[in-house]
């Protein structure tokens, strides 16, 4: 993951034709910095944000994969959130989870878990 001086992180898994942005903080700057990204997508930025969680993955705004962690997350949430997030890229590609795909899906995992922890 690179930080690009900006209040997100963002990845980019370019043979997926994916990007990743990770959000962290309150719900009223995320929705602010979500805003200006998206001024456009302001009902899914709300829907995006709404309800009670400590965090949230969703294939939304066209290549964009969000990632928002209310807390500092732990290990294990962060690799819930990355498991997530490799349901979206390889579900966008058409590639369901079985006994055929599953070596592929822990390597994507893996390398986001990776990108996560190298930013």
């Amino acid at each position: 993951m690179v930080f690009i001086n900006m209040p997100y992180e963002k990845f980019n898994i370019n043979i997926y034709r994916s990007e990743v942005l990770v959000f962290k903080g309150t719900k009223n700057k995320v929705r602010k910095e979500l805003y200006e990204l998206f001024p456009n997508e302001k009902e899914e930025v709300d829907t995006f944000l709404e309800g009670s969680f400590i965090a949230r993955t969703a294939d939304t705004f066209s290549r964009y994969i969000l990632v928002y962690f209310t807390i500092n997350p732990n290990q294990g949430l962060v690799a819930h959130e990355m498991f997530h997030v490799t349901e979206f890229i390889l579900g966008r590609i058409g590639m369901v989870h079985n006994d055929y795909t599953t070596e592929a899906w822990a390597y994507l995992l893996n390398y986001l878990i990776d990108l996560y922890y190298q930013k």
